[in-house]
């Protein structure tokens, strides 16, 4: 289960990557340091995607979905604002959790820092299990639908899986 996508940014973040490839947290989001790459993880899942969504897509970015078509082969999405549009949507992931800002302001859970926190001992893991919620009666005001909580399971094992992920990033 491939779920943890790692993305270089040029905006801030509290989640850097040092030239000598070691995972950090960062205190403040402002900062100027060279050294450092800023960096989002997404967290994906094989859920539906549906319009409004956002995915990662198979060249590695991200994407609103404003539209969801069928093709005589396949359905397809689409985004007006993306030069590469459309995709194939068995071949995209919808994100479902995340570090990055910008997606967070547009509906999608922020990852939290005990996972955080994990994530940096562990960079090697490529893909973790969540959970849904679903005895959340909060209602989501600005989608006016009802609030969904994701949980990630984190294994008490130590993971045994390659650097897929960070190594990606040292390209």
């Amino acid at each position: 289960m491939n779920n943890i996508h790692i993305l270089p940014t040029d905006k801030p973040s509290r989640l850097c990557l040092s030239n000598n490839n070691i995972l950090t947290i960062i205190a403040e989001s402002n900062y100027n340091f060279s050294h450092i790459k800023s960096i989002h993880i997404y967290i994906t899942s094989d859920e539906e995607i549906k319009e409004g969504d956002w995915v990662y897509t198979p060249n590695k970015t991200i994407m609103s979905v404003t539209a969801k078509y069928a093709t005589e082969s396949s359905f397809m999405i689409g985004n007006s604002n993306h030069e590469k549009s459309p995709y194939y949507i068995e071949f995209c992931r919808k994100i479902i959790l995340t570090t990055d800002g910008d997606l967070i302001a547009n509906g999608i859970q922020s990852i939290d820092d005990t996972f955080l926190e994990w994530f940096v001992k562990n960079p090697e893991v490529v893909g973790v299990e969540v959970e849904k919620e679903y005895n959340c009666p909060v209602m989501n005001k600005t989608y006016d639908k009802p609030y969904i909580n994701y949980k990630i399971i984190i294994s008490g094992e130590e993971p045994k899986q390659e650097y897929e992920s960070i190594t990606e990033l040292k390209k």
